[in-house]
Parts: structure tokens; C-alpha cells; sequence
């Protein structure tokens, strides 16, 4: 089965897919193995200064969209492609104009196709800490280079930003996606999509 999704239809829609063994009838519920066809990014904002302000955080050169395939040959095997799809520079929703409480995360997800890692440039402003307003701000962008590590559906990628007086870290790692009952953030919109050849949806 073939899925096309537009240029980012996807970032806030969760997307799965099952497959389950052909059964007949009066054998009982068809038991059916769902796993997340998107990879999931987590921006984890942390600052010890009252006078940052995150202006937006992009990811560069980046596919929203794209057509996935799921297999009818091997079970629960798909893969994503990007053909006639284009590659944009996506501000990570939550992002602009955001100023993190001193000591409490300020958190921003986003669903994406899989694909390979893309750079990531953090907007921010600083402010003099007696003035009243950003008036008179300065802009800074800190940039990011990409891993080699491909963001992989079915995983968490979670970006640790800690701004401090004297420095920025940002810290990466990947992780099985878990699962959750509570919101992550996302305006979700649940999509399922079956293919009954072959007994793989």
C-alpha cells in the first residue's frame, strides 16, 4: 500500500500502521502490531537567564511530506520517499517568540517523515536585564550541524537546549518511542491506514 502525504500534512497528524495474519472465521480477534510510521522530534528548552528570548527554531532543508510505502512482502516493513516532494526550512511549532521560564522546560514537538538528519539554526534574542522591553535586543542565530545518524521512524529524537550567562549546549539522542497517554503538545489528528492483501494492513 501507498500512502501520499502532502508537504506538511504530517507534522502535527500521527500516523500508523498494522499489519495482522489472515484468519477465518470463528478464530477468534485478529490481534494487529501498530507502529508509528513518522519519526518524532522533541526540543527541550532549559535557560538560567531571565532575559532570552528563543525567536524560533528551524530545521533546515527539511521534507514534510512524502509517499509511504508499506510492504506487502515483508511483515510490518515500509519505508518513506520524496519523489515530487520539496525540502523547506520548517520553524518548529511553539517555537517563536518563546521565553522559557528560568528553571522550567519549555517543550515543542513535531512529527516528520524518516529521513536523514537536517541542520538545525536557534533564533534568539538577549536583552539588556534593566531594560523594560526587547526594544533594544540583540539577535543571535546558533547553529547546529546535523548527525549522521538518519532520524528513523518508530523513534524519539530529543534535543536538550540549555542556554546559560555563558554558554549554549545542545545535546542530542535517539530512543524507542514510547508511549503516552498524556498530550505531547501536538493538535493530533489519528490516521489509520489498512491494506487487507495478503493478510498486511
Amino acid at each position: 500500500i501507498e500512502v501520499n502525504l502532502e508537504d506538511g500534512e504530517c507534522l502535527g497528524s500521527e500516523i500508523l500502521y498494522a499489519a495482522a495474519y489472515d484468519r477465518t472465521v470463528g478464530q477468534g480477534d485478529v490481534p494487529m502490531q501498530f507502529r508509528h510510521a513518522q519519526s518524532w522530534l522533541q526540543f527541550v528548552i532549559n535557560t538560567e537567564t531571565e532575559i532570552l528570548r528563543i525567536d524560533r527554531v528551524v530545521i533546515e532543508n527539511v521534507y514534510t511530506g512524502g509517499l509511504f510505502r508499506i510492504s506487502n512482502n515483508v511483515y510490518m516493513d515500509a519505508e518513506w520517499s520524496f519523489r515530487g516532494h520539496r525540502k523547506t526550512d520548517l520553524i518548529v511549532p511553539g517555537t517563536e517568540n518563546l521565553i522559557p521560564d528560568v528553571g522550567t522546560p519549555s517543550i515543542c514537538n513535531v512529527l516528520l517523515p524518516e529521513q536523514d538528519a537536517c541542520n538545525i539554526a536557534i533564533h534568539y534574542s538577549t536583552r539588556n536585564s534593566t531594560a523594560d522591553d526587547w526594544s533594544m535586543s540583540r539577535s543571535f542565530v546558533y547553529r547546529y550541524k546535523a548527525s549522521a545518524n538518519p532520524w528513523f521512524y518508530g523513534e524519539k529524537n530529543i534535543f536538550q537546549i540549555g542556554f546559560s550567562f555563558s554558554e549554549i549546549k545542545l545535546e542530542a539522542c535517539a530512543k524507542e518511542w514510547e508511549e503516552l497517554e498524556e498530550n505531547i503538545n501536538l493538535q493530533t489528528e489519528s490516521k489509520i491506514f489498512i491494506n487487507r492483501e495478503n493478510g498486511f494492513s
